[in-house]
């Protein structure tokens, strides 16, 4: 099956599409974490690592649901490539992108300030920028499972997460006993290898972000404004 024609723009902007009308109609506590610090009204840090995880499943029959169908049996065949991971990687990329457009800002920002987030009013948390850093959809292949490999530089370490898992299947062996073997073979693929892990992900999409929850540089009477905004919302 060929990646390529099938993780197009227009397949980026429906599963992106999809993961905002998500937010709206999925997120709850439970499923949407936030970790952030404000002192004096101002976030602490900056927009460059997620503080906010958004996690939620899909079905079948949707964009995403589709999307994750192809993932799988092209991973499920023993012709992957890497070059089929490469472009589901790109893909993964390409959503993060589509989904820090301003014309999904506000929609996001309404549910971060919801109940299922800050639960606080427009004004006094405006959330002007939003940085995606993370936007995976998982796939069915190893019972949920995912491969993760950790390298200290992706240089020269193509082919090694198939052959981890080969060698893995085959023998038992644990992911740290294969990579000092392999480093001990003078196996170059593994020269910058630190570890793998198996990744279990519970729900089909995991977001990571970075919002700004600064508040509102608002310089008149803090109280009188939040008496005035109550009464318009009580009329």
């Amino acid at each position: 099956m060929n990646l390529q024609k099938i993780l197009t723009k227009q397949k980026v902007q429906e599963c992106a599409e999809q993961i905002v009308s998500a937010f709206g109609s999925k997120a709850t506590p439970d499923n949407l974490e936030m970790d952030f610090h404000i002192t004096e009204g101002r976030m602490k840090g900056g927009l460059g690592s997620p503080n906010t995880t958004f996690k939620f499943d899909i079905e079948d029959d949707s964009p995403i649901g589709r999307i994750k169908a192809v993932i799988s049996e092209t991973f499920a065949s023993d012709n992957a490539t890497e070059s089929d991971a490469a472009l589901v990687e790109q893909f993964q990329k390409d959503l993060c992108v589509e989904l820090a457009q301003d014309k999904y800002r506000k929609d996001i920002g309404d549910v971060l300030r919801g109940e299922a987030g800050l639960n606080v009013p427009g004004w006094l948390v405006p959330i002007d920028n939003i940085v995606f850093h993370n936007c995976e959809i998982t796939t069915d292949v190893e019972g949920g499972q995912l491969l993760r490999v950790h390298k200290e530089q992706d240089t020269g370490t193509e082919g090694v997460a198939p052959d981890l898992l080969k060698t893995h299947q085959e023998t038992g062996k644990d992911f740290d006993t294969i990579i000092a073997d392999k480093k001990a073979s003078g196996d170059s693929r593994y020269e910058f290898v630190t570890g793998a892990e198996f990744v279990r992900y519970i729900f089909d999409v995991h977001v990571e972000f970075a919002a700004d929850y600064s508040f509102c540089e608002y310089t008149g009477d803090v109280e009188n404004k939040i008496k005035e905004i109550t009464a318009s919302q009580n009329n």
